[in-house]
């Protein structure tokens, strides 16, 4: 299933079909299976933190680390007050 991201308005009760797609710096494109979605506010400001795991592809968060989850926010749209 790809969706467009403006159409998430409310956290998803069945995440099984859903997928993050990333694409590398080298253009080379991966999807990985939502493992959460939740709703966080950061700097003052409401997302969805959408975090998909990967066991066997770990990315590089710093120099010290490595990582295999994934985490990508989305801005929650707001209501417009008439």
């Amino acid at each position: 299933m790809k969706a467009d991201n403006s159409l998430l308005n409310a956290v998803p009760t069945n995440i099984t079909p859903l997928y993050l797609k990333v694409t590398t710096h080298d253009n080379k494109v991966t999807k990985l299976s939502v493992d959460k979605i939740e709703e966080v506010v950061k700097d003052r400001e409401t997302f969805y933190k959408v975090t998909a795991t990967a066991p066997d592809l770990v990315q590089h968060a710093d120099a010290s680390k490595l990582a295999n989850e994934y985490v990508h926010y989305i801005a929650k749209s707001k209501t417009k007050s008439w």
